[in-house]
């Protein structure tokens, strides 16, 4: 059987984890010098990237409470979920050094 408390607290670290590399690609979003369309691929990336950590956030939330028996259940949909997410960032991270690339070749 799953140790609740263990499975939470990975879930938990996920769920930052994916926080503070939105918060990371927002600040070189900020940063960076990208024209108007590159700008815009960019944020349309950002923003399916912030919904996916929102599906996150309340699968996280809806293990919280559910019966030990039923955990895990819900931590594979949480795990599938993560590295759904996962993999989107990296896409998200080639695209951004691609759109800065070519911005750059550009100019």
């Amino acid at each position: 059987m799953l140790d609740k408390t263990h499975i939470l607290s990975h879930a938990k670290s996920a769920v930052d984890q994916a926080a503070s590399s939105l918060t990371e690609m927002h600040a070189r979003l900020q940063s960076a010098e990208l024209t108007r369309l590159h700008r815009l691929i960019v944020e349309e990336t950002l923003h399916d990237l912030s919904r996916r950590h929102e599906i996150l956030v309340n699968l996280y939330e809806g293990m919280l409470d559910v019966p030990t028996q039923e955990l895990p259940t819900h931590w594979r949909r949480f795990f599938v979920c993560y590295d759904e997410y996962l993999e989107a960032v990296r896409d998200a991270k080639r695209r951004l050094v691609r759109e800065a690339n070519s911005f750059e070749s550009k100019t």
